[in-house]
């Protein structure tokens, strides 16, 4: 299994592997937006396992970002590596998320 999620309140956590890439992407998507059939209003995205990210996999963090939003819910990236925080930096689409540490 590629992702894990766990519910506290109307918030999922989903926990990534090691890798957000083509492969995986669309099944992300669609785990996230099926929880928001079952009253879910906020998301939360670990990336603490998570080292590369390609370009379809920040495509579909865009979309999901924007989704989420238009269902009246929220999307936080969780202990997101400098490299791949950089990374959307300079793709620009930082503004999007919230990013967030554990501590």
């Amino acid at each position: 299994m590629e992702f894990r999620t766990s519910r506290i309140g109307k918030g999922i956590v989903v926990s990534l592997s090691d890798k957000l890439t083509v492969g995986n992407s669309a099944a992300l998507r669609k785990l996230i937006l099926d929880e928001f059939e079952t009253n879910v209003s906020s998301v939360t995205i670990d990336f603490s396992s998570t080292k590369f990210i390609d370009s379809f996999g920040l495509e579909i963090l865009s979309k999901l970002s924007k989704e989420i939003g238009e269902l009246g819910g929220h999307l936080t990236l969780l202990n997101v590596d400098l490299k791949l925080q950089s990374f959307i930096e300079l793709a620009a689409l930082d503004s999007l998320f919230d990013f967030q540490e554990n501590n």
